[in-house]
């Protein structure tokens, strides 16, 4: 922690090899951290675990706020949502639990979530879409997701290819 010029450490709650995937601050002044051991709030110079509901080897890979106190969380075997203490599971490749690989939200309200593999899903408040290779992507391996200052979505996959998500076509 770096307050005021000055650099603080604070032993994390697990041993090594775990190691640390990702921050991202609470809301509250705080941060959550999720590590290949479990899911973790630092504040007020303390650890707390998180209790979410995960399967002994499933992993979180990314966070995202989602802007009501709550946080997605995108898992090796697909998207949960915690929100008041409570955990919600997704599983959006087809009932199949997809790592999920990336997550942004866009400015309409929609969730776009990176599926690995399987390509990504873009979640409405109303239904959920698919896209896959067979719907345009150069290959189903998506490893990242960025918004643009004009609101168009962009996947990139893991061979570094990129696809602009047009309307309900793919670019």
């Amino acid at each position: 922690e770096f307050r005021k010029g000055k650099a603080t450490a604070h032993p994390v709650p697990w041993v090594p090899p775990a190691r640390f995937e990702q921050i991202l601050p609470d809301g509250a002044g705080g941060v959550f951290v999720a590590s290949t051991t479990g899911f973790y709030r630092f504040r007020d110079d303390r650890w707390e675990p998180v209790s979410i509901v995960l399967r002994p080897q499933q992993v979180v890979l990314t966070l995202l706020a989602d802007g009501r106190g709550g946080v997605w969380l995108g898992t090796t075997e697909g998207l949960v949502h915690y929100a008041g203490g409570a955990t919600r599971a997704y599983a959006l490749d087809r009932g199949v639990g997809a790592p999920v690989t990336s997550i942004i939200a866009d400015r309409s309200g929609n969730l776009w979530v990176g599926l690995g593999r399987s390509g990504l899903a873009r979640i409405s408040p109303e239904q959920i879409f698919s896209y896959s290779a067979a719907d345009g992507l150069p290959e189903s391996d998506v490893t990242a997701l960025v918004e643009d200052q004009a609101g168009g979505i962009h996947a990139i996959t893991r061979r570094m290819h990129t696809a602009t998500i047009s309307g309900e076509r793919i670019v």
